[in-house]
């Protein structure tokens, strides 16, 4: 039986079948043999077939093949997207801060009580915790005004949609800034988070973590 087998393998060797360059067996061929390169599938259709410029056609075919390109494309990258220039640029600690809240923790007797996440540093990542009583524009505004008082005033503010930011930014806008602006004191710019976009505030929650495991 191997004579036999050797002598057959012998023959197709010796006269393999001719097959013209883009034949229709030449076609067929990348659906049985797409994981193999072409040096390796040109070598291996040699021993029993011979075509014409069968590395060319087989390029040519593998080229056309849907399932050879989705296992041999490349991965697309994104480059890195830049820092916003709040985040680079040299400023004063606390000058450009983020807002926000955590909680509710739960008092003796009956009672409630909020964290503001104040006013962690966008530069250097400082934290600085304020206590709320509730959830009104003028609990909070209370708690920016002790935050100011012990950290000095903040340029730029980003914060999340909620209803005492938005109270806090229109009761701002209200006073008249160009009179105050005379004595070099500038009106806060406030930078609110897309609605839609819960997870935009994600990074100031991250830091007082980080923080809290260390204790």
């Amino acid at each position: 039986m191997k004579k036999k087998i050797i002598v057959d393998l012998s023959v197709k060797i010796e006269k393999p079948e001719w097959f013209e360059r883009f034949s229709s067996f030449s076609k067929i061929v990348r659906v049985f043999c797409w994981m193999i390169r072409v040096q390796i599938l040109a070598a291996k259709l040699r021993l029993q077939y011979w075509i014409f410029s069968s590395k060319r056609n087989i390029r040519s075919c593998v080229s056309r093949c849907v399932v050879c390109k989705r296992f041999t494309a490349k991965a697309l990258t994104t480059p890195p997207i830049q820092l916003p220039l709040d985040r680079v640029r040299e400023s004063a600690i606390f000058k450009i801060t983020g807002i926000d809240l955590c909680g509710p923790l739960l008092l003796k007797p009956r009672g409630k009580a909020w964290i503001v996440l104040f006013y962690i540093c966008a530069v250097y990542r400082a934290i600085h915790l304020e206590p709320l009583t509730s959830l009104s524009t003028e609990s909070f505004m209370q708690a920016l005004r002790r935050f100011i008082a012990r950290r000095g005033r903040p340029s730029t503010m980003y914060t999340d949609n909620a209803t005492n930011f938005r109270g806090t930014d229109n009761a701002l806008k209200k006073i008249d800034w160009k009179k105050i602006s005379e004595n070099e004191c500038y009106p806060i710019k406030w930078k609110f988070n897309p609605s839609t976009a819960a997870w935009w505030g994600e990074r100031l929650i991250r830091s007082v973590k980080t923080r809290s495991y260390a204790f």
